[in-house]
């Protein structure tokens, strides 16, 4: 059987596919994350830090040895924000080749592609229209169309990781925290020029499926529930609130949470929530296939 594997370098997690064909079909055979913090503390045009490149190496490094033990015929991966912004992106690039894996920094145009093609293959249906939303670290993807191919698309430069090290100080929040970032957060949503109200919206990427995992309070993260999963718009808003209250510690042990999301998914929620609103959308339904799933139906052909 054919085995492709996929990784999607982050800026605050890198996460990897091994995925193997059977029929007209791709199953997974072996999906992991990794949360190394690859944007911490950048500045655009400035070096990334050694502490997340190296972090992000070592994940490289395991996806890499588990992928070649499945059998994966071919392992390629993408970087999107922090690797676009960093003055040292080569770096990560070359420690990848010396691991054995083929990657390649993509414009936020086309992480946009990657993100639509695979929340089509998903949930796409011929002439029905669709939007998707990933918000990642460093940058927040809105896609929307009506078939394979995206009608419009904007890479927004925000993020969970970003808006977080920009507004938040305090702990729990401050008001003057939020108000802050609800100031930003509002007005990168007016960037996004879609005609509201969107009936059907799929959210994607670490914020969406956390935000998912605490809501269902899994005793462990579990893919299948929450790949599908629909929260309505006062579910998020209740959960957004509900996690602003608590300080980082007390937001790490909630059930279904990521700890090392905690501290950055407070902002990544807000800004979710925001766009739904800006995109009149009253529910949102959670892939837990993005980036790296996109990237293997392109390969596939």
């Amino acid at each position: 059987m054919r085995r492709l594997a996929t990784l999607d370098v982050g800026s605050n997690s890198v996460t990897g596919l091994v995925a193997e064909a059977r029929g007209a079909r791709w199953v997974p055979v072996y999906e992991g994350t990794w949360i190394t913090r690859l944007g911490r503390g950048l500045e655009p045009g400035q070096p990334l830090s050694p502490d997340g490149l190296a972090e992000t190496l070592e994940a490289v490094d395991a996806f890499a040895a588990r992928a070649s033990a499945l059998g994966a015929d071919r392992l390629v991966g993408v970087a999107t924000a922090a690797a676009r912004e960093a003055s040292d992106g080569a770096r990560l690039v070359e420690g990848a080749r010396v691991r054995g894996v083929e990657l390649r920094i993509v414009s936020g145009e086309e992480e946009a592609e990657l993100t639509w093609l695979a929340a089509w293959k998903e949930f796409g249906a011929a002439g029905e229209p669709l939007a998707v939303v990933d918000v990642g670290g460093r940058s927040t993807e809105v896609v929307w169309g009506r078939g394979p191919s995206p009608s419009y698309q904007v890479s927004l430069a925000t993020g969970s990781v970003l808006l977080t090290e920009r507004h938040i100080a305090a702990d729990p929040p401050s008001p003057a925290d939020r108000e802050a970032l609800q100031g930003e957060i509002e007005r990168v949503a007016r960037l996004v020029s879609l005609t509201a109200p969107l009936r059907r919206v799929v959210a994607t990427a670490g914020t969406a499926t956390t935000l998912a995992s605490v809501w269902l309070a899994l005793p462990r993260y579990d893919a299948q529930r929450i790949h599908g999963c629909t929260l309505t718009a006062t579910q998020l808003s209740h959960l957004v609130d509900r996690l602003w209250s608590m300080p980082c510690s007390e937001r790490a042990r909630l059930p279904g949470m990521e700890p090392r999301r905690a501290d950055v998914l407070p902002a990544g929620a807000a800004l979710l929530r925001c766009l739904l609103r800006h995109l009149g959308a009253s529910a949102v339904t959670v892939s837990d296939r993005g980036v790296r799933w996109g990237l293997l139906y392109r390969l596939a052909g």
